[in-house]
C-alpha cells in the first residue's frame, strides 16, 4: 500500500510530548523571571522613583534584553539596602566633570558611556575569585588629601581641563568641585559619577542570563504524524547567530562584596619588601622575652629598645629579621628574634586607559596589576585584555596577558604594585569571532595566534557534534569589502591517526586575520543505519540496522508488546530515497509473529508502528445516569454486568426505583434497543436479570414514583400556615391542623369541611364534601376525627362577621365630637353621627364628603386605564395639522397626562343627608363599613368657577342666580373653551352637564347652591373622537378632585399652593 502517512487524531505519545514541552516552556519562563528578579531586585522600584509617569527613562535599557544587540547602556544595579556612606573623591569628580563637558571624547581619554556586560561564563570562576582575593590585600580606598587638581587633570592627558583649573583661585576650585554635585551632569555621566566615590561598596553582580553554550538545532514542523525517523531529518541548524560577547569581560562584572572587609591575615613571604606604613611584630626570647609591635615611619625606620632606630625600608622581610636580631644581640646575650608582618601598607597607583573607571586608587602592598584593574571595573569594550602595561615611573615593568589567568588559571610573572605605579589598558587589538559548534563561542582578542588551529584551541576546541571538514570564515578585507572562505577537508579512508594529522595540518595552514568570523557547522543529526520501533510496544526507540533485518528481529513475540495490541494491522513507515517521502506498508501483526505471513525485510530509516486495540475500537465505556451516586461515563474492566455497572457508579441513590431499570443499546444496524430488568434482583445476583452489558451501553436508573410524586394533603382557611403537606401514615384531620400551626382565633370550630376525591377505574374521579366537627376532634371527642387520604383538602371556615371586629369609621369636620369610632355590623351613618354629638350650627351636611375604601380602589383602576388611553392617544395628535397646532396639541396632551398622574383617587361616594331628621332610616341613611370616613364641611358662601375662563375664582353666593350669571361674573369663557360642554360639580358630589356634551340637563340655566363649582372645559386642539372623549373625562376627574379639596380646606384654585392632591388647608 502506497500512501502518505497522515493521522487524523493525535496519538498518546503526541499528547504526552506536547504536554512535556508546555511544562518545559512554563518552567523556563518562571526561571527567567526569577533570574531577572535576582539580578536586578530593585530595578522596578528605582525606575518608578526616577520616572513617576511610568515610562521608560531616557538612556536606560529596556527591562528585557532585545533579540539583537543594541548600543544601549546596561541596566543599573540597585544599591544595597544599607550601604556605607560613600566618601566622594573630589579630584575624580572634578576630573569626570571636566572630561564630560568637552565637546568630544576619544577612545583613550574619554569616559565610556556604554558599560559592556559580558554574560558568557568562563572556566573556573570560583578559582579565579580565590586567586584574585588571595594574591593581595584588597582594602582599597580612594586617594585622600587635597593635591593640585590641575596637575591631576594634566596627569590624565586632558590639557583643556588643566588649563581651566589653573585659571581658578583655590576657593574657586572648591566651588567648581561643589558645582559638580548638582544634578546638571549628563544622564550618561550620572552612573559614572556615582561609581567614583570611595571607599566603594562593591556590588554583587551576576552574569547576564545567557543561552546554552552549545547551539541547539531547530526542529522544523513535521507535516506527518510523529514519525520518529523523520524527527531528526527535519532538524535544521539555526541560520541566525546567537549574540556573542567578548571573552573574559564577565570576570570584572562579578563582584566579591565589600573589598574593605576581606581578611587581612594574608601570608607574606620572606621576599616581601617593607616600606613606610607597614606594621611588624617583633618577638624575641632568650635572656629577655618580649613582643613588640612597630610601624615603619616615614623615614623607613624601626625603633628598638636599647638599640634605637634602624633603617629597614627597602629590605625584604627575611633581611629585616636578620638585621633586627643582630641589633638586639648587641645589647642582649643569647637572644633570638623573629619578625612577622602585622599590617600592610597602602600604595597609590593609577589605572588609566580604556577602563571602566580610570583614576587613582589606594590598594594594599600585596596587590598586583590585576587587583587594581579589577577595582577599576576592568577594561571597556574598547580596551585590550591581552596587553595590560605595568609602568613604574617611565619604565615598563611588565605586560600582563589576562588570558593566561582566564584560560589557564595562573598569574605567572605578575609583579606586586608599588606606590606611584601606573596600569595602562591600551586600545583593543586584533580580534576574531568563533561561533557554532565550539565549546566557548565568543569574541577573542588575538595575542600572537596566527592560524585556525590556535584559534580553535583558544576557544576550547570543537564539540563532538561539530565538523572540521567544513569550516566557514567570513573575512573583512581591510578598507575594501567582505568575503566568504571555506576550509574543506575531503573524506579519507586512512586510519584515524592519519586523518587527525591531516585535519591538524590543514588547520595550521589556514591563516586567520583581524575581523574574521569563524563558524563551525554541526554534523548531520541522524545516523544512516537505523530503524525505529514505535507505538504500542515495550521498548520503543532507535535501533541499529543490519542488512537483511526482519520485523521479528525487533518484535520477537508478544512479550515485546504492551497489553491488547491490535493484531490485524501494523505498519512499516518507509522513507523512500532520494526525497525521503514516507510510504506505508501494512502487515498483519498476528500472522507475522506466528510465521504465517512472509517476514518483511526492513530498510534503513524504517519505522515499525504497532497500534493498540483501542486505536481502532471504541473504549469500553458504559454510561450510567439517573439515581446513582456517581453518574456519568465509566471505563469497564473486561466483561461487565448490570450489577457491576451499578457499583462502578457508586451504587444506587436513596430515591432510586429498584424494581425497574432500562438499558439502551445501539445495535450494529444503527437501531436503538431498550432492555428492561429488575434492578433489585440484578443486584442480588439473579442471572436472569443481571444482564451482560456491551461498550457504549447507557443504563438509566429511575427515581421512585412515590418519591417523585409523594402523596400530599392540603389545608386551607383559618390556620396558621395553610398549604400542602406530605401525607403521613394514618394521618388525621386534627394532626394536619397541628402540622399547619393550629387554628386561628377567627376559625369556626363547630364544623370544618373535608373534600375528598375518588378515582373510578382509572378513568374519572369524583369529589365529595364531608363535615368534620373540628373543635370537638381537637378536644379528643371520640368518633369526631377522620383519617385522611392522598389528595384530601381540609377547609377551616371563618366565623361570621369576623372581619367587622375592630372596624372603625372616622368622623371629621363640623360635628360636636370628631374622631374615630368603632362600629358593628349593620350600624348606619345616622347612628355614627349621633354618637359624634350631631352637627354643629355651621355644619353644611349637603356638602358632606363620604369616602369608602372600595370606591377608591375602583377609581384607581379607572384612573390607570384612563392614563393608558391618554398615553396611547398622544402618538397621533397633530397628524395632518400645521406645526403650531401640533405643538399646541402636544402641550395640551402633556398637561392632561400630568393632571391625571398627579390627581389621586378620592373614593367619594355621593350621599344625600341634611341637618334635619328626614333622611334618617331612609335609603340615604346607608350602612357604614370598616375604614369609611365622613367629613362635614362648614357652610360655604361662594360658588367656584374653574377651567377655561378669564378669571378662575370664587364668587360670593347669590340665591336664585344661575350658572350662566356666575360664569359671566368670572369674565366668561375664553377662546379655548368648549362652551357646549360646560358642567357643574355640586357640593354633594353630583355632576350636571351641558345639553350637547357628555351630560344632559341644562347646566348653564340651573340654579346654584353654596359650594357648587362651575367647570368650563377646554376644547381638544387635535386628535379624533377618542381623544376628545378622553380629554373630557380627564377634566371631569380633575374637577371632582378640586371640588373635594375646596370643600375640605376652603382653598381657592387661584392660590398657587392649592392644587388637586395638595391637601393644603
Amino acid at each position: 500500500m502506497d500512501r502518505g502517512y497522515v493521522r487524523a487524531k493525535p496519538t498518546r505519545q503526541e499528547m504526552v510530548r506536547d504536554y512535556e514541552q508546555q511544562q518545559k516552556l512554563a518552567r523556563a519562563n518562571v526561571q527567567q523571571e526569577q533570574a531577572d528578579n535576582e539580578e536586578f531586585p530593585g530595578a522596578e522600584r528605582e525606575s518608578s522613583q526616577q520616572n513617576p509617569n511610568g515610562t521608560q527613562p531616557a538612556g536606560r535599557s529596556p527591562q528585557y534584553p532585545p533579540a539583537y544587540p543594541q548600543n544601549i547602556p546596561f541596566p543599573e544595579t540597585p544599591q544595597p539596602s544599607s550601604p556605607q556612606t560613600p566618601i566622594p573623591d573630589q579630584r575624580r569628580a572634578l576630573m569626570q566633570a571636566s572630561l564630560g563637558s568637552s565637546s568630544s571624547q576619544d577612545d583613550s581619554g574619554g569616559l565610556p558611556l556604554n558599560v559592556v556586560n559580558g554574560g558568557q561564563q568562563q572556566i573556573s570562576p570560583e578559582q579565579i575569585q580565590q586567586l584574585i582575593s588571595a594574591y593581595g590585600k584588597s582594602g582599597m580606598q580612594s586617594a585622600g588629601g587635597q593635591p593640585d587638581l590641575a596637575k591631576l587633570a594634566a596627569s590624565f592627558g586632558n590639557s583643556n581641563a588643566s588649563a581651566r583649573l589653573n585659571q581658578l583661585p583655590p576657593q574657586s576650585q572648591e566651588d567648581a568641585y561643589a558645582s559638580q554635585q548638582q544634578p546638571t551632569v549628563l544622564p550618561q555621566q550620572a552612573r559614572l559619577q556615582t561609581d567614583s566615590t570611595y571607599p566603594r561598596q562593591m556590588q554583587q553582580r551576576r552574569p547576564a542570563h545567557t543561552t546554552e553554550d552549545q547551539p541547539a538545532l531547530l526542529h522544523r514542523a513535521n507535516p506527518y504524524a510523529d514519525v520518529p525517523s523523520l524527527y531528526d531529518l527535519y532538524s535544521q541548524y539555526s541560520r541566525r547567530p546567537s549574540e556573542l560577547k567578548r571573552f573574559g569581560l564577565d570576570i570584572f562584572e562579578t563582584g566579591t562584596g565589600n573589598l574593605d572587609q576581606l581578611p587581612m591575615d594574608l601570608p607574606a613571604g620572606p621576599d616581601y619588601v617593607l616600606g613606610p606604613g607597614d606594621g611588624v611584630n617583633i618577638d624575641f626570647w632568650g635572656s629577655v622575652s618580649q613582643r613588640l609591635h612597630r610601624v615603619i615611619d616615614r623615614a623607613g625606620r624601626l625603633s628598638l629598645p636599647e638599640v634605637g632606630t634602624i633603617q629597614v625600608s627597602g629590605h625584604s622581610l627575611g633581611d629585616v629579621q636578620r638585621i633586627v636580631q643582630t641589633a638586639l644581640r648587641s645589647q642582649y646575650r643569647e637572644l633570638d628574634a623573629d619578625v612577622s608582618l602585622d599590617g600592610l601598607r597602602t600604595v597609590r597607583v593609577y589605572v588609566v586607559g580604556d577602563v571602566q573607571r580610570p583614576g587613582a586608587y589606594d590598594v594594599s602592598s600585596l596587590s598586583t596589576p590585576l587587583n587594581a584593574l579589577y577595582e577599576a571595573g576592568g577594561p571597556t569594550s574598547k580596551g585590550s585584555m591581552r596587553v595590560v602595561k605595568h609602568y613604574r615611573g617611565n619604565q615598563l615593568v611588565e605586560n600582563v596577558d589576562l588570558y593566561q589567568l582566564l584560560l589557564r588559571g595562573v598569574q605567572a610573572g605578575t609583579q606586586r604594585l608599588e606606590s606611584g605605579d601606573t596600569i595602562l589598558v591600551p586600545p583593543l587589538g586584533q580580534q576574531i569571532t568563533v561561533e557554532g559548534m565550539i565549546r566557548r563561542p565568543a569574541i577573542y582578542e588575538l595575542g600572537g595566534e596566527k592560524n585556525l588551529a590556535e584559534i580553535l584551541e583558544l576557544a576550547g576546541g570543537v564539540l563532538p557534534s561539530g565538523t572540521l571538514r567544513h569550516v566557514d570564515v567570513e573575512r573583512v578585507e581591510a578598507h575594501q569589502d567582505r568575503s566568504m572562505l571555506r576550509l574543506d577537508i575531503p573524506e579519507s579512508d586512512s586510519p584515524e591517526s592519519q586523518t587527525q594529522a591531516t585535519v591538524t595540518e590543514a588547520l595550521e595552514k589556514f591563516q586567520v586575520q583581524d575581523g574574521d568570523r569563524i563558524k563551525i557547522s554541526p554534523i548531520l543529526p541522524f545516523a544512516d543505519k537505523t530503524v525505529f520501533l514505535d507505538g504500542h510496544v515495550f521498548r520503543p526507540g532507535k535501533y541499529a540496522y543490519r542488512d537483511g533485518m526482519k520485523i521479528t528481529d525487533l518484535v520477537h513475540n508478544y512479550r515485546d508488546l504492551l497489553p491488547e495490541p491490535y493484531k490485524q494491522h501494523a505498519e512499516i513507515i518507509r522513507l523512500s530515497a532520494p526525497d525521503y517521502k514516507p510510504q506505508i506498508i501494512a502487515f498483519n501483526l498476528e500472522d507475522a509473529l506466528a510465521g504465517k505471513d512472509p517476514d518483511l525485510t526492513l530498510k534503513p530509516f524504517d519505522t515499525i508502528r504497532v497500534f493498540s486495540r483501542f486505536d481502532f475500537e471504541d473504549p469500553p465505556i458504559i454510561t450510567i445516569s439517573g439515581e446513582v451516586r456517581d453518574p456519568g461515563d465509566h471505563v469497564t474492566n473486561g466483561a461487565t454486568y448490570l450489577r457491576d455497572a451499578i457499583f462502578l457508579a457508586g451504587n444506587t441513590a436513596q430515591d432510586a426505583e429498584l424494581e425497574d431499570v432500562q438499558v439502551f443499546r445501539k445495535t450494529h444496524d444503527g437501531k436503538m434497543q431498550v432492555i428492561s430488568a429488575n434492578l433489585r434482583k440484578a443486584i442480588a445476583g439473579d442471572p436472569n436479570e443481571n444482564i451482560l452489558l456491551e461498550p457504549q451501553d447507557r443504563v438509566f436508573v429511575h427515581k421512585d414514583v412515590l418519591r417523585l410524586d409523594p402523596p400530599t394533603v392540603e389545608v386551607q382557611g383559618e390556620v396558621a400556615r395553610p398549604g400542602k403537606y406530605p401525607l403521613g401514615t394514618d394521618m388525621t384531620a386534627t394532626e394536619l391542623v397541628r402540622v399547619a400551626g393550629g387554628l386561628k382565633r377567627s376559625a369556626y370550630t363547630q364544623q370544618a369541611e373535608l373534600t375528598r376525591y375518588t378515582i373510578n377505574h382509572g378513568e374519572q374521579f369524583e369529589g365529595e364534601h364531608l363535615p368534620i366537627a373540628i373543635g370537638q376532634a381537637l378536644t379528643g371527642e371520640p368518633d369526631t376525627d377522620m383519617r385522611l387520604r392522598a389528595g384530601d383538602v381540609l377547609t377551616i371556615r371563618q366565623m361570621a362577621g369576623w372581619k367587622d371586629i375592630g372596624a372603625t369609621v372616622k368622623v371629621d369636620g363640623e360635628v360636636v365630637h370628631p374622631g374615630t369610632y368603632g362600629v358593628q355590623e349593620g350600624e348606619r351613618l345616622s347612628d355614627v353621627i349621633a354618637r359624634a354629638g350631631g352637627f354643629r350650627p355651621d355644619a353644611y351636611p349637603y356638602g358632606s364628603i363620604f369616602e369608602r375604601l372600595q370606591v377608591r380602589e375602583i377609581e384607581e383602576k379607572n384612573r390607570a386605564q384612563l392614563i393608558a388611553e391618554a398615553q396611547q392617544e398622544g402618538g397621533g395628535l397633530g397628524a395632518g395639522a400645521t406645526t403650531s397646532i401640533q405643538d399646541a396639541s402636544l402641550v395640551q396632551w402633556r398637561d392632561t397626562l400630568h393632571q391625571l398622574q398627579t390627581t389621586p383617587p378620592v373614593g367619594r361616594m355621593v350621599i344625600h343627608i341634611s341637618s334635619g331628621k328626614s333622611w334618617v332610616h331612609t335609603p340615604a341613611d346607608i350602612q357604614v363599613r370598616a375604614d369609611d370616613s365622613i367629613y362635614i364641611p362648614k357652610k360655604p358662601n361662594f360658588v367656584m368657577v374653574q377651567g377655561a375662563v378669564y378669571n378662575q375664582t370664587g364668587i360670593a353666593f347669590r340665591p336664585s342666580k344661575s350658572a350662566r350669571w356666575y360664569l359671566h361674573q368670572a369674565g366668561g369663557p375664553t377662546s379655548a373653551a368648549d362652551k357646549k360642554n360646560v358642567f357643574v360639580v355640586r357640593a354633594d358630589g353630583t355632576v350636571a352637564g351641558g345639553p350637547k356634551g357628555l351630560f344632559n340637563g341644562g347646566a348653564l340655566e340651573s340654579a346654584m347652591q353654596p359650594g357648587d363649582m362651575i367647570v368650563v372645559p377646554s376644547k381638544a386642539l387635535g386628535g379624533g373622537f377618542k381623544w376628545r372623549e378622553t380629554l373630557e373625562v380627564a377634566q371631569l376627574v380633575s374637577a371632582i378632585g378640586i371640588a373635594v379639596q375646596v370643600a375640605r380646606g376652603f382653598c381657592f384654585f387661584v392660590n398657587p399652593r392649592c392644587s388637586p392632591g395638595s391637601g393644603f388647608r
